[in-house]
């Protein structure tokens, strides 16, 4: 079962620290939307002294809102170094506690362990072949959270939905020796099913009051959520 959480319907505007990332990005993502993911990823929690990995990085961007938000350090993981190259021209001082890998998101959390208190899944789910096995390999690296924002498909039923895309400059998310790669977007019954099976609490965050923002149309509709799954207590 999922519960449902409702945040306040004034939403904070993401801090300079971010747009300082953005400034040189290829993918700039200006105004309510940015807003919004961070009142939804970050604003709910407390970041004071936590260990975070963040799987697909990007540029850095929620690395660096954690940071700001008292986060001790970073592990950052993209295949795409050309964005943190981007990122590390701009020298940010927050870049002192992160350290990035460049890699394959779901091959490197494979082959690596780290006491994580919250593991980052933003944007990736939906970029990857097997997004349930990528998740099983967040859980078992114990942390205390994970929290994910990824487009959905519907259905009442649990499912996985084939999807080809271009990778990006040849590489993308998910490495192969084409241009295309196949990757698989889950439903939002198919994200229940695992975490019921292993014992976690699903919790979905909701931002009311903003039906009417076009920017916002992805959350409005739900083609896009934002999650938190966490070890479910005696009294969850």
């Amino acid at each position: 079962m999922i519960v449902k959480k409702v945040l306040s319907n004034k939403i904070n505007k993401f801090p300079k620290i971010i747009l300082d990332t953005l400034a040189k990005s290829p993918i700039g993502e200006r105004g309510g939307l940015l807003d919004l993911r961070y009142h939804q990823i970050i604003t709910p929690w407390n970041w004071k002294d936590q260990s975070v990995l963040d799987l697909g990085a990007h540029n850095g961007r929620w690395s660096a809102a954690v940071i700001d938000q008292g986060a001790r350090q970073v592990d950052c993981v993209d295949v795409r170094d050309e964005l943190w190259k981007k990122t590390e021209q701009i020298k940010p001082n927050w870049m002192s506690k992160v350290k990035f890998h460049q890699a394959d998101c779901a091959e490197w959390i494979r082959s690596n362990t780290g006491n994580w208190d919250t593991i980052l899944c933003l944007g990736l789910l939906y970029h990857v072949s097997d997004p349930i096995k990528l998740l099983l390999d967040m859980v078992y690296q114990k942390p205390k959270k994970i929290i994910i924002d990824t487009y959905v498909t519907d259905g009442d039923e649990p499912k996985l939905i084939p999807h080809i895309e271009s990778n990006l400059l040849g590489q993308g998310i998910v490495n192969t020796l084409s241009k295309q790669a196949i990757v698989c977007i889950p439903n939002l019954k198919a994200i229940e099913w695992l975490f019921e099976q292993v014992g976690w609490q699903l919790t979905e965050w909701k931002t009311p009051g903003i039906e009417n923002r076009k920017d916002c149309k992805l959350y409005n509709t739900n083609q896009r959520i934002t999650l938190s799954a966490e070890l479910k207590t005696k009294n969850s």
